[in-house]
C-alpha cells in the first residue's frame, strides 16, 4: 500500500499537469507523463493500492475544473482508494504535530502547510502504508523520519526502452 499526495495524483489524472521541477537541472522534470503511465502499470500489475488522503482529494478538487470528472476517474481504477481522515489518522496527525511542536520544528497555530502534511502522515500511518509519493521535500522529510519511505516525481523510473535489435 502506497499514499498519493496532491503533485503525483494530478500528475496520474490530467494529461495536462505541469510538471515539477527536476531537481538535477531546475527546469520542468522530463517525461513526467511516461513515469506515470509506467508507475500507474506497476500498481496494476502488482496490485499495489494507491491511497488518496481526503486532505489530497480536497487539494485535487479545489484546482479541477471538473470536479466530478476526477471523482469518476477515481472510482473507475482498481488501484486508487480514497483514504479518510479518521479519528484514528486524527490522533496518529495530533502525535506528528506535538513531535514537531517538542523539536522547534513549527509554532503553535502556524503552519497551515505542516498540519495539512501531518493528517496525510496519520492517514498512511493507520492505513500501514509504506511509501508516498511526494514532490513536497517537507512532506518526503517527515514520512522518512516516520518510518515511510518517499519517492519523488523525478525518482520513478521510465519505462523500459525497446531494444533497437
Amino acid at each position: 500500500m502506497v499514499v498519493l499526495d496532491t503533485t503525483v495524483l494530478l500528475l496520474l489524472l490530467d494529461p495536462n499537469a505541469h510538471p515539477p521541477t527536476d531537481p538535477d537541472t531546475g527546469k520542468p522534470l522530463q517525461w513526467c507523463r511516461e513515469r506515470m503511465e509506467c508507475l500507474l502499470d506497476h500498481f496494476e500489475k502488482t496490485k499495489t493500492v494507491a491511497l488518496i488522503p481526503t486532505p489530497v482529494l480536497c487539494e485535487v478538487l479545489v484546482g479541477a475544473r471538473d470536479a466530478d470528472a476526477f471523482i469518476r476517474e477515481i472510482r473507475k481504477a482498481p488501484v486508487f482508494d480514497i483514504a479518510d481522515f479518521d479519528a484514528a489518522s486524527a490522533i496518529a496527525a495530533a502525535d506528528f504535530i506535538r513531535a514537531r511542536l517538542s523539536s522547534g520544528g513549527m509554532a503553535i497555530g502556524g503552519k497551515t502547510r505542516a498540519k495539512f502534511d501531518a493528517q496525510i502522515l496519520g492517514i498512511a500511518k493507520v492505513r500501514n502504508a509504506k511509501t508516498i509519493y511526494t514532490d513536497d521535500k517537507g512532506l518526503a522529510s517527515q514520512a522518512t523520519a516516520n518510518g515511510i519511505s518517499a519517492i519523488s516525481t523525478a525518482a520513478i523510473p521510465l519505462p523500459p526502452q525497446p531494444s533497437l535489435i
